[in-house]
């Protein structure tokens, strides 16, 4: 077992990276409770790796690095962590993406770790324990796969020469039965973002050509529907969305951008006319942002892909409660809602960070990193009990 956790952080470094790669200083000045946190992580299925996403489903959480790793709610934090085997493939395949809906968890998988057509989306049903080969988008080049509203989607990638020219352009295709349907979006240079559900549509943004310096956002009712695109986008290529009123009556679309700026949209449709909610570090993109409860207030999260010393490393949080936010602190100032400086300063401090999950119905925060470089764990979960948070514990 941990010579195949080193051969899939391994693969994913070659292959795989979807998050930037971290550094850390370990003269920061930890005190003693991060030597303890560094030698709990060590043994970590997660140890200097770099994790991208987590999915929740079925009482077990799933996360992808080269081979996709699993472990039930009750096995608690930290144990129980195991590959998991796919008919015929077994555990020598990669990951390209994954995703659940409230009954069929979805793995977009290639064999082995070498560029190959033997790649599917296998799925497993709610109570099941047999992963199941789809007989549609067999041999596809799937790059990722969300699931929005209780709906799957799939970024297809497609590869043309001419001459002595490849290009590659994406489209965004939902499931429709046991069918995939492309969408009437237009197809993509630039991958499509995990979208979100807001104000009673499906939202999505991609980059459509390369020379484009924004990125479009479109939104339908229905994946069926046309799609419109949203006329003023942020000045900036849009890399991740989320949706607020999940976790209260703060109805609103969070965006992140390329160059650190975080936006937040009201129903209006209309862009704040003061710009960005706040600006993390021009330098560096904003790669994750959630919304969540803490106590009587509503916090938006915003993690970026900035390395060890950068002003953005880490995640910032700010008070969303009223719709008008205040400004974001770092995640280890004594007003922080999701952890005291001490279990912020022992995890999650000047690492890149892909996502946050937040599985509602067992109140759990998950935070995917990047750790390849650091002697930390790349995924890191935080408990919540309905009015505080419990702060960060090494998956």
């Amino acid at each position: 077992m941990k010579a195949l956790r080193q051969s899939a952080a391994f693969g994913l470094v070659l292959s795989l990276v979807l998050a930037a790669l971290a550094s850390c200083d370990n003269t920061y000045g930890f005190y003693k409770t991060i030597q303890e946190e560094k030698a709990t992580v060590k043994d970590s299925t997660f140890y200097r790796t770099s994790v991208r996403d987590l999915v929740p489903f079925d009482g077990s959480y799933y996360s992808p690095l080269v081979a996709i790793y699993a472990r039930t709610l009750a096995s608690g934090t930290a144990q129980g962590w195991a590959a998991v085997s796919i008919p015929v493939y077994l555990t020598d395949y990669t990951t390209y993406g994954m995703a659940a809906t409230s009954t069929t968890l979805y793995a977009a998988l290639q064999s082995g770790h070498q560029a190959s057509t033997d790649r599917a989306i296998f799925s497993l049903a709610q109570g099941g324990t047999a992963w199941t080969r789809m007989a549609d988008f067999d041999g596809v080049d799937v790059k990722a796969l969300y699931s929005v509203n209780d709906t799957l989607f799939a970024v297809r990638a497609t590869s043309t020469t001419v001459g002595t020219t490849s290009t590659t352009s994406y489209g965004l295709w939902y499931l429709s039965g046991s069918t995939y349907v492309q969408t009437s979006l237009p197809e993509s240079s630039g991958l499509f973002i995990r979208g979100a559900y807001f104000n009673g549509e499906y939202w999505f943004a991609a980059q459509v050509t390369s020379t484009d310096t924004t990125s479009t956002i479109w939104h339908a009712s229905d994946p069926t529907a046309s799609w419109t695109a949203l006329p003023s986008p942020p000045s900036s290529l849009v890399t991740c969305l989320t949706a607020t009123l999940q976790t209260s009556a703060v109805d609103k679309l969070a965006m992140g951008c390329k160059d650190g700026s975080v936006y937040l949209m009201g129903t209006d449709l209309l862009l704040p006319t003061t710009g960005t909610l706040a600006t993390l570090d021009a330098t560096y993109s904003v790669t994750a942002l959630i919304a969540l409860p803490a106590g009587s207030k509503t916090i938006l999260v915003a993690g970026s892909n900035a390395l060890y010393g950068a002003t953005a490393a880490g995640y910032r949080e700010s008070d969303i409660s009223t719709g008008s936010p205040g400004s974001f602190v770092l995640g280890d100032v004594s007003t922080a809602s999701l952890a005291t400086t001490s279990s912020y300063d022992s995890s999650l401090i000047s690492m890149p960070i892909s996502r946050f999950v937040y599985d509602a119905a067992n109140k759990s925060l998950f935070a995917c990193a990047s750790a390849s470089d650091t002697t930390y764990s790349g995924l890191w979960s935080n408990a919540y009990d309905g009015s505080t948070w419990g702060g960060w514990t090494s998956e």
